[in-house]
C-alpha cells in the first residue's frame, strides 16, 4: 500500500508543457507546405522557447522568502551582537553597515525572482555606495588652526621682592 500523493500521468510540469508545444509547431512547421504557415510556426516555436527559457531562469518567490528571512535573521543577531560587544559610535557603525548589506541582499534576491526591476536595484546599489563613502571617507575633520606662538606660554611668575 502506497502512500503519498500520486501524479496523474497526463499531467505535465510547465517546462515539459513548453517544450511539447515547441515540438508541435515544429512538426507543424515541417509538414506545411506553405511557406508561410512554416515560417510562423517556425517564429511562434522561437518565442516559445525564449519565453520559457526567461520563466525557468527566475527563482521561486518561496526560495526568495526563505533566503531573506535567512538574511534578516542573520542581520538582527549581526547587529545584536555588535550593539553588545563593542561601544557606543563603533557597534552603531557596524550595526549600520550590516543593515546595509542585508537590503542588498534582499534587493539581489528580489532581482532574481523578478520582483525588482535592473533599474530599481542599482538605485539601491547606489543609494548603499553613497552612504558608504560618506561612512568611510578617509578625510580627516576640519584642520584646526595653529595657534600664535605665544599663546601658549605664560608668563613666568612676577616676584613681588624686586
Amino acid at each position: 500500500m502506497a502512500t503519498g500523493r500520486k501524479k496523474r500521468r497526463d499531467a505535465l510540469r510547465p517546462s515539459e508543457e513548453a517544450h511539447r508545444q515547441v515540438v508541435e509547431l515544429l512538426e507543424l512547421g515541417e509538414r506545411s507546405s506553405n511557406f508561410d504557415i512554416r515560417a510562423a510556426a517556425i517564429e511562434i516555436a522561437k518565442s516559445t522557447s525564449s519565453s520559457e527559457r526567461v520563466r525557468a531562469a527566475r527563482v521561486r518567490p518561496a526560495t526568495i522568502m526563505v533566503a531573506g528571512t535567512l538574511v534578516l535573521l542573520g542581520a538582527t543577531a549581526g547587529s545584536w551582537y555588535a550593539l553588545v560587544r563593542y561601544p557606543g559610535s563603533i557597534g552603531h557603525s557596524i550595526s549600520a553597515t550590516i543593515i546595509v548589506v542585508a537590503l542588498i541582499l534582499i534587493a539581489l534576491y528580489a532581482l532574481l525572482s523578478g520582483h525588482l526591476s535592473q533599474d530599481n536595484f542599482m538605485k539601491v546599489w547606489m543609494a548603499a555606495w553613497e552612504w558608504g563613502k560618506g561612512m568611510f571617507s578617509l578625510s580627516s575633520p576640519a584642520p584646526v588652526d595653529r595657534l600664535p606662538d605665544s599663546a601658549g606660554t605664560k608668563d613666568p611668575p612676577k616676584s613681588d621682592s624686586a
